[in-house]
Parts: C-alpha cells; structure tokens; sequence
C-alpha cells in the first residue's frame, strides 16, 4: 500500500476489455474528397505531391478516394516494401511493379500477349530464347516486390506462359542477324534496352487501361501513387523523383510511362530533412522539390475532421471499465475532451492512434484503495483520465512524452476557469500531495504557474470522500483554495505531467 495516496496495488483487479464485436473507427471525409479532386481537375497538374504527417491516413483516404472516384484508373505502388538493397536500382522494382498491377487491373491477358508481341516485334526479338531473357528478369523480380502474394501473380504466368506459346508460331529466321546482335544486350538486367522494352510495354498496357471499366467512347484518367516515399532509403527518393523529373524535361510536360497524373506521397517536411541532411543546409530544397509537383503541394489533415468528432471517439469503445467509471461522469469526460482536443490539434494524436482502437481488445485497470483497513472501488480521477489516455498511445512512456510537449504548445480552446479549482482537488492533489491518517491536518505545496517563476503555494487537506455508491477516493479540501485569486494561473499541462510521472513513481499505475 502507498503511504502518501492509501492505494494498494495488491487489491488491484483487471476489467476485462471489449464487451462485443466494435466495427473499426471511422471518420468520413467528403470535404476533403472535394478537395482533392478539385486539386487533380486544375489545368495542366500532371504530376502531385500528396503531404500529410505519419498515421493521418494518406494510404486509407487515397484508395478510397479512387475507389468512389471511376473517372481515375490508379495504380499504387508501395517502395517501402521492396527488398532492395541501398546500392541497387530501385526504379527496375518500380517498373516491374507497375506492370504487375497492370495485370491486376483485368486487362485481358490476350490484349496484354498482344502488346507483348507487338513491341517485341518492334525491338526485332523474334525467337523463343530472346523472349525467355526479356521474361526472365521479369519473373525472378516477384520476391523482391512481394509479387508471390500479389492476385497479380497467377495472371503473370498465364501471360507468360502464352508469350512463349505465340512465339513457337514465329518465323525467327529473317532476324538471326539482327538478333545475334542484340542477344549481348538482352544479358544484361537493367540495359537499356530491357528498360525500353518494358517502358513501351507499361506505355501500351496504360493505354488499355485508359478504357477499362468505362463506357463506349469515353477514357478515364490513369494515375500512378507512389506511397510512404519519406520512409525509404534517401538515395531511393532521389532516384525515383529524378528519373520522373529528367523524363518531364525531355518529353514535354508528359509523365513517364504515359500516366495522366503522377501521385508522390509523403511527409514533405519529412523530405526536406532528407534533402539539407544529404545535400546540407543551405542546398535549395524549394527549387529541388518544386519540379515534382505541377502546382503546388496536397496538404492532408485530418485534423479538422478529429477536432469534430473528439468526444465520439472514446464513446465508441467498448470497456466496461469507461461505461462504470468516466462516462457516467459529466466532469471527467469534459476534461478528456479538453485533453484529447489539445493532443489532436497540436498533432500529438493522429488518425492511425484512433482507428487502432478496435483492432485489439483494451484492457483497462482499476484499482483498490485501502484506508485504515477498509477496501473501497476505485474512483480517483487522475489514474481513471491516464488509463483512457494510455489506450490512445499505447504506453505511459508515449503518453508523458505527449504530455511534455503539449507544455510548449497552444490550447485548442481557452481552458474553463471553474475547472481549474476541480482538477486541483479531484486530479491533481490527491496523487502529488501528501496523505496521512490524522484529520485537520493542513499541507501546502507549491504548484507551478504560467506566470509566478517560483509557482503558488496551495495549503490543502486530503480526506476521505464517500458517495451513496460507496466509492471513496482522497481529495483536496479547504476553503484556501477557494480564495486564491492567483489560482487562475496554475499551468494546468505541466501539473499533468508532473502528476503522472509521480503516479508512476509510486506504483499506481501498471
């Protein structure tokens, strides 16, 4: 049992988590929806730079997006999932990648054979064994882009398979020379002239698609999303973004591989670290970064959307221990508003910390507090308000971080005045303050405050309070507290960080 607060962990008892099945959370977003494609409609933007921090969701809003949007046909490539080493090429994974999700796409397999044949025919390959080169590298690539567990995977032997097949038909021998020639360059993974076979290839493929799940006469727009760039190896950013680039220099304007719109997806601050951290400080990043975008950058946020729905969020998770102990309390769940509202709009919660909360049961703690021999439930507000909390971050360790720099950082809305007189006597006293056993027995402490360098001395009692339901807890009382006209400056933030750090200090939280 703790001395200071009378909570014995031993007593301490487990309510189990998720009560029935709870579908994941999710957040509509027409107006970014609207956003967005008003961004991809303006005049001559071919190629976008798609910005949002980490765990906002980019990945979730973007296929959806494209799948409720039919005039777009898009491909998402996912780098980050590549094994490549750092001194490889990773535009070849790239290409073959795209021509992977080509197949995806149920284009028609004899279509594809045909634009196969086509550009072979073009290059002047024209028997079995030069056509085996050409598939090879194609075929010994899937492993390294995840290509065995793609749908794509059965259809791409089937293309392969029927290649080979239309090639038994062809008459090779008008070719021989011209083939004997070109055989030492079909050796050679990533020559130049593999690349444009399969450039060509793609280009072909992308044009099929430009008519595929649309009606007689009309094309949609075909768009390649190249996903999570900020989280793959530097030299692998620049590459990728280089090569698109130098393309639009020479072709006009046109995107590689023949795409209407090219989608770069990122954290761009992310990609400005990179940039000064490999190029140093003072290198231009803006006249770097500004040739990857047609107009000007994406910015996602969810925040807005967040802000809206804060107090729907915790509402929707299934724990009988918030159903006893915070929702039937009208004070406690405006304070986790207040808390959860700050940590959103100072970036500090995001859409992944959220949406997590179905994917696992929650297990959430109460605890038993002892007075002088007496057992009684749990009902101390700081520990009920860190427990919710932690189901958010994960762990305390993130959550005092959080806490640590929401310190610096502007509140979302002005603080209720009233509330502060509350937090002081429920949240705050009862676990940094002093608890003994004798009655009358008046402490101070000193609080810090936002505008007292040597913060304001509070004189407090802490007693025993029981309601009708038996739930006692400790709490601060004296009329002190009442008439302290300086009360108004108590820096709330900090006093919820030094709050929890002393309630893990003292073992009352697990």
């Amino acid at each position: 049992m703790d001395k200071d607060t009378g909570i014995d962990m031993d007593k301490s008892e487990t309510i189990s988590s998720v009560e029935e099945s709870n579908p994941p959370y999710t957040i509509e977003t027409p107006e970014r929806f609207v956003d967005f494609d008003n961004h991809l409609k303006l005049s001559n933007n071919k190629r976008i730079v798609f910005s949002s921090r980490f765990g906002n969701g980019k990945t979730t809003f973007l296929k959806k997006f494209f799948k409720e949007h039919n005039k777009y046909n898009a491909i998402h490539l996912y780098p980050v999932n590549y094994s490549v080493a750092s001194n490889e090429d990773i535009f070849e994974l790239i290409k073959y990648d795209i021509l992977f999700e080509l197949l995806t796409k149920k284009i028609e397999i004899d279509d594809s054979v045909k634009s196969f044949l086509k550009i072979a025919k073009k290059l002047l390959i024209s028997n079995k064994s030069e056509i085996a080169k050409i598939i090879t590298p194609f075929f010994n690539i899937i492993p390294e882009i995840g290509g065995v567990v793609k749908e794509s995977a059965e259809r791409t032997i089937d293309f392969i398979a029927k290649v080979k097949d239309e090639f038994k038909e062809e008459k090779n021998n008008e070719y021989d020379k011209i083939v004997d020639f070109l055989s030492e360059f079909t050796n050679k993974s990533g020559s130049i002239y593999e690349e444009n076979f399969y450039t060509l290839l793609i280009k072909e493929l992308v044009e099929k698609l430009k008519r595929l799940n649309v009606n007689e006469n009309e094309v949609s727009e075909t768009v390649l999303v190249i996903d999570d760039m900020d989280r793959i190896d530097p030299e692998h950013i620049f590459r990728i973004l280089n090569v698109f680039a130098a393309h639009s220099d020479i072709n006009k304007n046109e995107n590689k591989f023949g795409f209407d719109k090219v989608i770069v997806v990122c954290d761009i601050d992310n990609i400005r670290s990179i940039f000064h951290h490999k190029y140093g400080t003072k290198s231009d990043f803006n006249g770097y970064i500004d040739k990857f975008y047609s107009v000007d950058v994406f910015k996602y946020s969810m925040k807005d959307e967040l802000l809206r729905n804060v107090r729907g969020i915790f509402h929707t998770i299934k724990c009988r221990y918030l159903t006893e102990y915070v929702l039937n309390d009208h004070d406690l769940v405006d304070e986790i508003d207040w808390l959860l509202s700050n940590f959103v709009y100072n970036d500090l919660i995001n859409v992944r910390n959220i949406t997590k909360l179905n994917e696992s049961d929650i297990s959430i703690s109460r605890y038993g507090v002892k007075y002088t021999g007496n057992d009684f439930s749990h009902n101390y507000y700081a520990l009920r308000i860190f427990n919710v909390l932690k189901v958010f971050f994960g762990n305390y360790a993130d959550l005092i971080s959080a806490f640590e720099k929401l310190i610096d950082k502007v509140d979302y809305e002005e603080d209720r005045p009233d509330a502060i007189d509350w937090r002081l006597k429920l949240v705050f006293l009862p676990i940094i303050g002093m608890y003994t056993l004798a009655e009358n027995k008046p402490t101070t402490i000193t609080v810090p405050t936002t505008s007292l360098h040597d913060g304001l001395g509070i004189t407090y009692q802490l007693r025993r309070i029981s309601d009708h339901k038996r739930n006692t807890t400790v709490q601060a009382i004296g009329n002190q507290l009442d008439n302290i006209a300086e009360i108004t400056t108590v820096d709330i933030k900090k006093l919820y960080l030094i709050t929890i750090q002393e309630a893990l200090k003292k073992e009352l939280l697990k």
